[in-house]
């Protein structure tokens, strides 16, 4: 591959002036500024162009998975822990106590109590006094449903 380069050896020689041309008509101030520029430039390709630490070539070698390959045939057993004897009672108990809150709440609405207070709040109206069992039974269920959302989220 042929490059049309000049390589930085020979731009340094050519900042010296060579016996064989004759020295150019700048003022002596502005060439030795113009030499000293050229000078830091080729320095700090030079700098650029050093080789730098191969980490990368390290990253390849490492392999990715860090855990090495088991042989099929060999398995070791999982670790089982021992269950507490009060384990499978806490259990019963956390899925039972939803069970047991819903049960109340559904106790508590069905108290003839309740049902003469709702039919109280409910204004007299002619559609309303023909429908207020159903109503009745309606806002039942919606308080049944928001005390037990409410236990569920708050409490």
């Amino acid at each position: 591959m042929s490059s049309k380069s000049t390589p930085l050896n020979q731009l340094r020689n050519r900042n010296q002036p060579s016996p064989q041309q004759p020295a150019p008509s700048m003022p002596q101030q502005d060439e030795a500024t113009e030499n000293d520029l050229v000078n830091e430039i080729l320095q700090e390709i030079d700098d650029t162009n050093e080789p730098m630490p191969n980490n990368m070539d390290n990253d390849f070698e490492q392999p990715i998975y860090m855990q090495q390959p088991q042989d099929p045939q060999y398995q070791e057993p999982p670790q089982v822990q021992a269950a507490e004897p009060t384990q499978p009672v806490e259990s019963l108990f956390d899925s039972l106590k939803n069970n047991f809150v819903v049960g109340v709440i559904v106790l508590l609405l069905c108290n003839p109590m309740v049902s003469q207070v709702i039919e109280k709040v409910l204004p007299n109206k002619d559609i309303i006094k023909k429908y207020t069992e159903y109503i009745v039974m309606l806002v039942k269920a919606l308080l049944g449903v928001i005390m037990s959302f409410c236990y569920q989220n708050f409490m």
